[in-house]
């Protein structure tokens, strides 16, 4: 077995070991427009036209020309219309497509069967802009009706941040009541009835707010709560509503799911995907379960800790070793298991909350991964400090908003702080016979039940300076905190290239580990860079670590969507140290040198970057931090150095 095999086993073991040890929403739900009572669907049809907002003016456009092929192999027929505005970029790509040459800008394309029909060249537009969306709703909708119709986004996502990178405008993201306004104000200018089917071949799309948002317009929504790989979904599968335009809306969303997955299992990222169908005219009973739940929140010090080890457990999508640098979403149906078990006046609304859940959600899909997925993720930051005050400007989100604004006014002002009773704040050290370096701490009774995490950082002492490399949970019993590090490091390498990276670990899974590590990614020499992370998930059902799914995903105002390299791109490796002025954390290089992209056949890639854990060398200065946070993000470390045996 490999040290990266044992570590990730170990940790494993861990885990298992470590489990064994208000405010109202209004009934009414104005949330969605859809009021307290579940309402019926349109029924029969026998004509479908699906527009595809298709935004490839970024990083993304090599896997649009992919989706167009496989669109392709569907195509328009008799009853069935596949309509795409395609917005290209400059420098990611110069291959034509469906007998059309390379193009930047925007065209609007009719889908055949082997080839792509231009119907207008629109030129340089900006697909952030919700006019250009809307303008697209009411031409396709005007010119190709249907008795159903489906409109698709394609580009990155990012949850209620919205939709959308266009580079040629700024990077600029469509946000989500700018996508509201395009939807609605493109259906009225084609005088036309809501959408069968809203969809998102986009990342982590698949969220309360998103749904509440789209509610008024369409009839589903099918996305995905967590981050999609590049291939996304497999478009030939549409050639299902081709070969029969009455095709019900539930069965193509269940064939489309279908065959997300099954291209996921062909091309090894299965294990991390999800894709769900949400039945928009079911969200009165969810937000009215929710309501319930949110309404035992009374701000006291036992509830916000039993919400805050809720969030902190609860299944989590497009998470990141820093919290500032990950979206904060949750799964809905987990916050409340877990919140549940940690207060009776939760326990009582579970089961209304997972009822109204799976029956809002009529098919989902999930990887090993993301096993305990139910298919629609909320915004729940871990702590005040880093909540986004953008999220103060969703009218749909008002409710759980002032959900998240009572539970961090309660975080903030009554709920203990956990603090270390160790003198001089030293952490208690010893090298056990495994050669592990075991890490206790002591807790004062008083702070002890308020805390919601408890972690241990690991890293080395360079030239005085704390450099952390890795983090891992701590396992509390009653006032007793106690962690273990094996005393290994990542290391990145390339041939004679190397850096730190610091690995960051998700053990929540069964028989599964996710390791996260973290990258500044530079598109060119000298711009700002993009967060990277490059997500690793192994399998460790047999006793080894096998890599199961092996991704980059790179952010962008707050959007994210699988890496595309360019030739000249880089990579930078981050870890963290400790500023030794106010003991906060900071994010810094972890190597020498940034690791530029390998390009092979014209193909620029960081396939051939290395991870591996390498055990700290014998007489090295090693530092533990041990870290103990109340639902707030307050709490207390403690601190040791050693040298290593």
């Amino acid at each position: 077995m490999t040290r990266l095999a044992r570590r990730l086993v170990a940790i494993a073991a861990l885990t298992l070991a470590l489990l064994g040890s208000g405010c109202d929403e209004d009934p009414s739900n104005t949330d969605g427009g859809n009021g307290p009572l579940d309402k019926p669907h349109s029924s029969g049809g026998s004509s479908w036209t699906v527009l595809v907002y298709m935004v490839a003016d970024n990083d993304l456009e090599p896997f649009a020309i992919a989706d167009l092929q496989e669109m392709m192999r569907a195509g328009s027929a008799s009853g069935f219309n596949l309509i795409v505005q395609a917005d290209r970029a400059d420098g990611y790509s110069s291959d034509g497509v469906g007998g059309l040459p390379d193009f930047t800008g925007v065209k609007r394309l009719k889908v055949n069967a082997g080839s792509l029909e231009e119907l207008a060249d629109l030129g340089e537009l900006d697909s952030a802009d919700p006019a250009t969306l809307a303008s697209f709703v009411t031409w396709g909708l005007s010119k190709y009706p249907a008795d159903r119709t489906a409109l698709v986004f394609w580009d990155h996502g990012g949850g209620w941040h919205g939709f959308g990178l266009d580079e040629a405008s700024g990077n600029r993201l469509m946000h989500l009541p700018e996508i509201e306004q395009g939807v609605r104000q493109g259906l009225a200018g084609a005088n036309a009835k809501p959408f069968a089917l809203i969809g998102f071949d986009a990342c982590l799309m698949a969220t309360w707010e998103v749904a509440l948002t789209l509610a008024p317009h369409a009839e589903y929504l099918l996305a995905s709560e967590e981050t999609e790989p590049g291939h996304g979904w497999d478009w030939e599968v549409f050639s299902i509503a081709a070969g029969n335009p009455s095709t019900e809306p539930v069965a193509l969303a269940r064939r489309v799911i279908d065959g997300f997955l099954a291209q996921a299992q062909a091309q090894g990222t299965a294990d991390n995907v999800t894709l769900s169908l949400v039945d928009l005219y079911r969200l009165g009973s969810v937000s009215t379960a929710i309501g319930e739940m949110t309404k035992t929140f009374d701000g006291t010090p036992a509830l916000v800790t039993a919400f805050g080890r809720g969030q902190e457990r609860a299944l989590k999508f497009g998470d990141a070793p820093d919290p500032s640098r990950a979206t904060n979403l949750v799964d809905l149906a987990t916050l409340a298991e877990e919140t549940s078990k940690e207060a009776s006046q939760v326990s009582a609304t579970r089961g209304a909350v997972l009822t109204a859940i799976s029956g809002a959600v009529v098919a989902h899909v999930e990887g090993a991964a993301k096993a305990t997925a139910k298919g629609l993720a909320v915004y729940f930051p871990p702590s005040a400090a880093v909540y986004d005050s953008g999220y103060d400007a969703l009218p749909a989100a008002a409710s759980w908003r002032s959900f998240l604004h009572a539970y961090f006014g309660g975080a903030n002002a009554e709920t203990a702080v956990p603090t270390f009773t160790n003198p001089n704040k030293l952490a208690v050290t010893a090298f056990d016979g495994n050669g592990h370096l075991t890490v206790d701490g002591t807790l004062d009774s008083s702070g002890a039940s308020s805390v919601t995490k408890a972690t241990v950082l690991e890293g080395l002492v360079v030239n005085g300076t704390y450099v952390l490399l890795s983090e891992e949970p701590a396992a509390v019993n009653g006032t007793s905190v106690h962690g273990s590090w094996d005393l290994s490091v990542l290391q990145i390498t390339r041939g004679s290239e190397k850096g730190f990276g610091y690995a960051a670990f998700d053990t929540s899974m069964s028989n599964r580990v996710e390791l996260d590590v973290l990258f500044a990614y530079r598109k060119t020499a000298g711009v700002d860079p993009q967060t990277c992370i490059r997500q690793m998930i192994f399998d460790t059902s047999t006793g080894t670590a096998t890599v199961t799914s092996d991704s980059y995903f790179v952010a962008n105002n707050g959007a994210f969507g699988e890496l595309s390299p360019t030739a000249g791109s880089t990579l930078m490796p981050l870890v963290k140290s400790i500023d030794s002025n106010t003991g906060n954390l900071n994010l810094v290089e972890g190597s020498s040198t940034a690791f530029a992209a390998t390009v092979t056949n014209g193909k620029a890639t960081f396939d051939d970057l290395k991870l591996e854990f390498v055990k700290v060398n014998p007489q090295v200065d090693v530092v533990v931090v041990m870290t103990a946070e109340n639902a707030a993000g307050k709490g207390d470390a403690v601190l040791a150095t050693e040298k290593t045996p």
